[in-house]
């Protein structure tokens, strides 16, 4: 987990545990007592993830091959667009910001690969494509 992510889910568990859970600390109906009970799961489960994850600062690597943390800078061959992602842990995968998890489809795809390759990928809404690996960066959060 980078240590954004870590970051992040840190704080989302301070908001559920200041401010969510305890607006329904007399919860009566069936709807408020099943709401605590999935914030009570989402905090045992960011519990959980913060023990066993392992934090990765990208701006501390180095190297020109994808590998967790990194950002890589792609352009498509055909249109000339170009786009950075960055490879996150599942839990802090975000597309709109451009984090994308490792096990996604593109995510497996870049891991292990260097500047200068091609890549054939499909999104997660079916489309497939081709993209050139421009650069690989270790920079804080995709920056």
């Amino acid at each position: 987990m980078t240590s954004q992510g870590a970051q992040r889910l840190r704080e989302e568990l301070q908001h559920l545990r200041e401010e969510e859970l305890p607006r329904l600390n007399n919860a009566t109906s069936y709807e408020e007592k099943e709401r605590k009970g999935m914030i009570n799961a989402r905090i045992s489960f960011i519990e959980q993830t913060l023990e066993r994850a392992k934090i990765v600062d990208p701006t501390q690597m180095t190297g020109d091959m994808v590998v967790f943390g990194a950002t890589v800078e792609l352009i498509d061959p055909d249109s000339g667009k170009t786009w950075r992602v960055q490879i996150v842990g599942q839990e802090e995968a975000d597309e709109q910001q451009g984090r994308i998890s490792m096990t996604s489809p593109l995510g497996r795809t870049l891991i292990g690969r260097k500047a200068g390759d091609v890549v054939k990928y499909i999104t997660p809404s079916g489309e497939g494509g081709e993209a050139e690996i421009e650069e690989v960066l270790y920079v804080r959060d995709g920056a």
